[in-house]
């Protein structure tokens, strides 16, 4: 196990903002990555651009500091645990503490991404404060992940990819079963899925031929159909 204090291969910085008062902090070319640019249901963001952008006189200005390519960027502040991998310089509000890999030659920023995010409960649990839970910096640095040789993180992160495809593969398959579904109950209706409702058709069928209705009505078999369970899994990419 490795602490992430431990500076021959980490380097934990927070983020910070600039001043909203001041237009010329603002709209630059520095991307500044908040949690709109972690969505909730990505487990591994990563980072390309930023909605929001600084200047270099915002990042002097601030407590921001401009992470370099392949940092793990971890929320800390309400909401706490939404983990990214940057591909482009960037900085971060101070609702992160950053992970700048010191030495790529003995921890791979994918493996580390995802040895955090099986730290989110305890991140949780040692967060403090009345209105916004917020771990501190200290208490992150005494966060600690298993370390094997690179070659064994690597191996790791392949298999994860591995089944992260297979989940993506599954979750197109669903949803084309989902629309199969709903074509063929539009077929029975004798329209396509997303014109006549189901409320308008029979209004239609019951207007026209109000006997031959209601018998097929009673010749309806019951139908019960059990909820699928959605498969999620972590959002990566090289």
């Amino acid at each position: 196990m490795i602490a992430l204090s431990n500076s021959e291969v980490f380097k934990v910085v927070s983020g910070g903002t600039p001043s909203s008062s001041n237009e010329a902090y603002w709209n630059g070319n520095i991307n500044w990555a908040t949690l709109k640019d972690l969505p909730a249901n990505e487990s591994i963001s990563i980072i390309k651009s930023t909605v929001r952008k600084i200047t270099k006189e915002g990042l002097k200005k601030s407590s921001a500091k401009l992470l370099p390519i392949n940092s793990v960027l971890v929320s800390t502040r309400a909401t706490i645990g939404r983990i990214a991998i940057n591909k482009v310089e960037c900085s971060t509000n101070q609702g992160f503490k950053n992970i700048i890999i010191n030495d790529f030659n003995k921890a791979n920023q994918y493996y580390v991404a995802l040895m955090m995010t099986n730290l989110i409960d305890k991140m949780n649990s040692m967060a403090t404060g009345g209105t916004f839970k917020e771990l501190s910096t200290s208490s992150f640095k005494t966060l600690k992940i298993p370390l094997p040789p690179l070659s064994i993180q690597k191996e790791i992160v392949a298999e994860i990819e591995g089944y992260q495809k297979e989940i993506e593969e599954f979750e197109i398959k669903i949803e084309e079963r989902k629309q199969k579904i709903k074509d063929r109950i539009a077929k029975v209706w004798g329209t396509s899925a997303s014109s006549v409702t189901p409320d308008k058709k029979e209004k239609e069928q019951t207007l026209s031929n109000p006997a031959e209705h209601n018998r097929s009505i009673a010749a309806e078999p019951e139908v019960k159909y059990k909820k699928g369970n959605k498969i999620t899994g972590i959002a990566d990419e090289e």
